[in-house]
């Protein structure tokens, strides 16, 4: 329970960028160079600030054809947290998401799991996750407005 919460705490400043472009440069700096400068030009379409950006690496082993995660590890929690609440302002190919752990993985796969049993039920998709107070939860899309006495 511990190591989870320790886990978590780790990653809050770390988020995964998919589809980046990889470069196929053998010399290392220029790849983290170029890494680097796609995720600025990325950022940049969501905040005017700079983040500080501590340091990228690319997870998992090098396939052809197929680009890897690109782990981003700025300096503090806030600015992580900002870039996700302010995603949604970038229209481009790059995904952006938290950096979790397996236990909060393993959650969320359930999680979306049982959306689509909910919604395959209703024949619609009238349910949605979002995220409160940092947990996905399972939720109306249009909640039922209560009616108010005059």
């Amino acid at each position: 329970m511990i190591e989870e919460y320790t886990d978590r705490q780790r990653r809050k400043k770390n988020l995964i960028f998919i589809d980046i472009n990889e470069s196929d440069s053998c010399d290392v700096e220029v790849r983290r160079k170029t890494d680097l400068d796609q995720v600025i030009q990325v950022l940049n379409s969501i905040t005017n600030e700079q983040p500080i950006i501590n340091s990228t690496h690319r997870l998992g082993k090098k396939l052809e054809n197929k680009t890897r995660p690109l782990k981003v590890i700025f300096q503090n929690p806030d600015i992580a947290l900002n870039i996700l609440k302010r995603k949604h302002l970038y229209n481009g190919t790059v995904r952006i998401f938290s950096d979790m752990t397996p236990k909060q993985r393993d959650y969320l796969n359930q999680l979306k799991l049982e959306l689509d049993r909910l919604n395959s039920i209703e024949g619609s998709h009238e349910k949605t996750i979002k995220y409160i107070n940092g947990t996905p939860k399972i939720i109306d899309l249009h909640p039922q407005k209560t009616q108010t006495k005059n």
